[in-house]
């Protein structure tokens, strides 16, 4: 949650300083955000080459690089999200959801997964695909037509 909250102030201060130079809501560029557990070791990483604070809880992305950590002294890559536009959601802060119309591409060690119209629950760590899903599985999958 510091994570999205720490996105959120960011895009929050740029859109105040903004202000000041009468600018309406200037977008944050070329930004790469983060994200350590209590015991200091990378959970996440967000990169993207725009954000755009459009309310209080909504904070638009373009071309969002979103990598997900093992969070332990390994470092290892966990998933991977790519999509050239996501929208950040963030009703409360134990609830932050990250969405997208356009097309979005899920990469791990077992699989490669694309679809558009998504949805990512980070609470849940799951990302939902509801068209055009493409998955080819990197892993042996036993007894999967039993």
């Amino acid at each position: 949650v510091k994570f999205w909250t720490s996105l959120f102030l960011c895009a929050a201060m740029t859109a105040a300083s903004a202000a000041d130079t009468n600018v309406t809501n200037a977008p944050v560029k070329k930004f790469r955000l983060p994200q350590f557990n209590e015991q200091g070791f990378r959970t996440g990483l967000l990169e993207g080459d725009e954000a755009q604070l459009i309310s209080q809880a909504q904070i638009d992305i373009k071309e969002m690089h979103f990598t997900v950590f093992s969070g332990d002294e390994s470092n290892a890559v966990d998933t991977t999200l790519l999509a050239p536009t996501a929208t950040i959601r963030i009703p409360d802060p134990q609830h932050v959801v990250v969405e997208g119309k356009g097309r979005v591409r899920v990469v791990r060690t077992d699989l490669d997964a694309s679809g558009s119209d998504w949805t990512y629950v980070h609470a849940e760590k799951k990302v939902f695909m509801r068209k055009n899903v493409h998955v080819v599985f990197r892993s042996e999958m036993t007894d999967l037509l039993k």
